[in-house]
């Protein structure tokens, strides 16, 4: 049980990540509905995030954190691409990752394109009938353009799980690169917000609501733990497992906002989703076996060979021999020394 439990943890936090990043999407709808602009929301959401990890990572991490360096400090707020993974397209385990990611992919498109007929899973008190059921209608179509932002949010946090995973290499400190990233986070959007808000002065009034509520939960949450924890999966894991899981979240969104929010249950998010476990599925088989191999690999020959051979080498024998010939000199010359002396 120990050892399931062990090797299932980081599947199980990456769980926990996305239920809590599911959550933050229910709390920030209901207070952008409440007339919270979104631009604030996340100047707000990155703000308490920042002071919140800022004293753990001070001291927790005072005895491991490395020197802030220009060149880390300029990878935080860049980003980068090179090889993290290592793509073995004979092996299965490669095959199986390389297809689960495509089939997940798929399923993801399946349940933002696709809507299909209303499946009534959960009885609701707003009355839908009332409500325009055309899809084609113009307000309808704007959940287009939506998913269009979706994939392009999409690519830019894959590019920030790839970024994450290669500061990590030389600022091994999570918490700490957290706390910069969320700072550095809330200044960016800081200085969006204000140009996009400038008329609204309003726009960043809080309410003791939701419209606090949600802000605070996304800094400490979604923001704050949730960059910790994937910064910990990183390093063990790469990012390609991270990146995987996210679509869990559009599922556990779908399920929260049909039963909290009454919203309706398409026959397409029902497929897809099945579509986005099944890839899932095969892209975590194949991780697991592609880690478990490496941790069973054993040491490479030339490796040990090079050791033994190094052992081998004669380094430190000739210089014992002369050291030990210039004492039998010093010696020898004491000696005569001694004999020539007056008797």
């Amino acid at each position: 049980m120990g050892a399931w439990l062990r090797n299932a943890k980081p599947y199980l936090l990456l769980l926990a990540v996305q239920f809590g990043s599911a959550v933050m999407f229910i709390f920030a709808m209901d207070a952008i509905n409440k007339g919270m602009s979104h631009y604030v929301f996340i100047v707000y959401r990155n703000a308490i995030a920042a002071v919140t990890l800022a004293p753990f990572a001070f001291f927790l991490e005072r005895k491991v954190r490395p020197k802030m360096t220009p060149r880390v400090f300029s990878e935080i707020m860049a980003l980068a691409f090179f090889e993290l993974e290592h793509m073995k397209i004979k092996e299965v385990a490669c095959q199986a990752k390389l297809i689960g990611t495509a089939i997940t992919f798929g399923g993801t498109l399946l349940m933002a394109l696709y809507k299909g007929p209303v499946v009534s899973v959960v009885r609701s008190s707003i009355n839908h009938a009332t409500q325009p059921q055309n899809v084609d209608d113009p307000t309808g179509n704007r959940w287009i353009i939506g998913t269009c932002f979706l994939l392009i949010g999409c690519a830019g946090f894959s590019s920030f799980y790839i970024l994450q995973a290669i500061t990590l290499r030389k600022y091994p400190a999570e918490m700490s690169l957290a706390t910069w990233v969320c700072f550095i986070g809330a200044l960016q959007s800081f200085v969006v917000a204000f140009f996009a808000e400038r008329h609204h002065s309003h726009a960043w009034s809080l309410g003791w609501d939701t419209r606090l509520f949600a802000p605070a939960y996304a800094g400490i949450v979604t923001s704050g733990v949730q960059y910790y924890i994937q910064g910990k999966v990183i390093k063990t894991m790469g990012p390609v497992i991270v990146t995987a899981f996210n679509p869990l979240r559009m599922i556990i969104v779908t399920a929260l906002a049909c039963i909290i929010l009454s919203e309706q249950l398409f026959l397409g998010s029902i497929i897809g989703a099945i579509v986005v476990v099944s890839g899932l599925y095969l892209v975590v088989w194949g991780k697991s076996k592609e880690y478990k191999a490496r941790n069973e690999m054993p040491p490479s020959p030339t490796k040990e060979n090079s050791l033994q051979h190094q052992q081998q080498l004669p380094v430190t024998a000739p210089r014992n021999e002369i050291s030990d010939n210039k004492t039998q000199l010093v010696f020898h010359a004491e000696e005569q020394c001694y004999n020539c002396g007056p008797n």
